[in-house]
């Protein structure tokens, strides 16, 4: 129902579709998560992270569940593989991970996809893996990095640097000093 004391959120990889009534019903967490976000903790999401920070995740049926609300949009599953494999992503804006033009590597795996992501604040140019290339994916927002990629931080240790650097200012900015 809350955070515990933590200086950064990594929400991982997963399958939120299968537990959508109870991420919904968790009104505490979401606010939690929110409030975190809003006060200048660092947040980096990947693939089920990314759909649980929507406003909305809609399922198999065709049920909306109430997300987080951090990431405009909805995720909607899909009954096929919307991506799949290896894939290199160029940083389009400076964030958190990367400075506009670091490329990190990482995959997808994926039954969903996002509608409503506004281009401009598009965390990636991905390319390689089944899904077209070329493609636009991801959000950037403040101290926020969410994809549906899968990082390998080891591609590029500049990302998990950027993480964990954003972590401790989030910390001396939390006590005060």
């Amino acid at each position: 129902r809350a955070l515990p004391p933590v200086d950064g959120l990594y929400l991982g990889g997963g399958f939120p579709e299968m537990f959508l009534e109870e991420l919904a019903g968790n009104k505490a967490m979401k606010e939690a998560i929110r409030q975190a976000f809003h006060g200048g903790m660092p947040v980096v999401a990947e693939c089920g992270g990314l759909m649980y920070l929507a406003e909305r995740i809609v399922d198999f049926q065709g049920d909306r569940w109430e997300g987080v609300g951090l990431v405009p949009g909805e995720a909607r599953m899909v009954r096929r593989p919307a991506a799949l494999g290896y894939v290199q992503a160029t940083a389009l804006r400076p964030s958190l991970l990367a400075d506009r033009g670091d490329r990190l590597k990482g995959h997808e795996f994926h039954y969903s996809v996002m509608t409503g992501l506004p281009e401009e604040k598009a965390a990636y140019v991905l390319t390689g893996g089944k899904a077209p290339a070329e493609r636009i994916e991801g959000y950037v927002d403040r101290n926020m990095v969410a994809s549906f990629v899968h990082l390998h931080w080891r591609s590029n240790p500049k990302a998990a640097a950027g993480f964990v650097n954003g972590c401790r200012q989030y910390r001396r900015l939390r006590q005060g000093s």
